[in-house]
């Protein structure tokens, strides 16, 4: 369902890879090859960019968990160990990296959230939907008032 509706998570992403391994995304996008140490077999859900004409601007990482899964802190490290893997072999340091963990509740410990200033988003389906919801409400209604919009 994400894969086609991207555009739940940020009008503005699209799909570099879906349920890719580590290893085939370094290697596709910056022809490094991993060590083994780095769990190369491992495969977070979607990687999406931002583009600012040939430039990529941004980097997300998604990692989507089953509805009957708790968020714990070990996946919040996952997504860390995602992100670090991804830094570390595309050479890159300068490009905005972000990361989301989504599913349908969190542990307690998440609850606070003092992970946003680590770039990492925990959300809920509730949260994404309820996002998307507003925006295209909000959006609608600006087009509706715009005598020349539609």
């Amino acid at each position: 369902l994400l894969k086609a509706n991207i555009w739940i998570v940020d009008r503005n992403y699209s799909i570099l890879n879906d349920d890719v391994t580590l290893k085939n995304i370094i290697y596709q996008n910056w022809r490094e090859v991993m060590t083994e140490d780095d769990n190369v077999d491992t495969r977070p859900d979607f990687l999406c960019m931002t583009n600012y004409g040939d430039e990529i601007g941004k980097i997300i990482l998604i990692e989507i968990k089953r509805p009957s899964v708790r968020l714990k802190f070990s996946m919040l490290e996952q997504v860390m160990r995602y992100r670090n893997i991804l830094q570390k072999y595309s050479g890159i340091t300068s490009f905005s990296f972000e990361a989301y963990l989504v599913g349908r509740e969190l542990e307690q410990l998440l609850i606070p959230n003092p992970f946003k200033n680590s770039g990492i988003t925990i959300k809920t389906y509730t949260d994404f939907i309820g996002e998307a919801r507003r925006f295209y409400r909000d959006y609608k209604s600006i087009m509706e008032q715009e005598k020349y919009a539609i």
